[in-house]
């Protein structure tokens, strides 16, 4: 069973996750169906309340969808580099930039650090195979 909120990325405050929800249903097939329960996938995570989350997760949510925070961390990154980094990322009039500042490996390092950042704040990481 899928469930989602919103693909936009939107603030906590503006979305409402009701984890009893997921609970209530649990509690509805185990009642028809004793030992039976769902494995929810939830899509559209973004801007859920983190607490929230952990509810959802304790009523069987077995599969959660992080790409729009870890593609937003993961750009954020590569965009503070390049715009903290400008004069050396970028030639003005000619010249040679700074080839530390604009090689992909610096700044992609720095993407994928705050990307496995963020994973870690939802406490996932290295969780993928223990979950499915």
């Amino acid at each position: 069973m899928s469930l989602t909120t919103t693909q936009e990325y939107a603030e906590p405050e503006n979305v409402v996750l009701r984890p009893e929800i997921l609970r209530a249903g649990q509690d509805a097939l185990a009642k028809a169906h004793p030992g039976a329960r769902f494995q929810y996938a939830f899509h559209g995570r973004s801007g859920s309340k983190q607490q929230d989350l952990d509810r959802a997760i304790s009523f069987g949510v077995a599969k959660v969808n992080l790409d729009t925070d870890a593609g937003y961390a993961f750009t954020r990154a590569i965009a503070d580099h390049v715009l903290d980094r400008w004069q050396g990322v970028l030639t003005v009039h000619g010249g040679l930039a700074d080839k530390h500042r604009f090689d992909p490996r610096t700044w992609g390092a720095a993407a994928e650090a705050a990307m496995a950042s963020r994973v870690r704040e939802f406490g996932f990481a290295g969780r993928a195979l223990a979950i499915a």
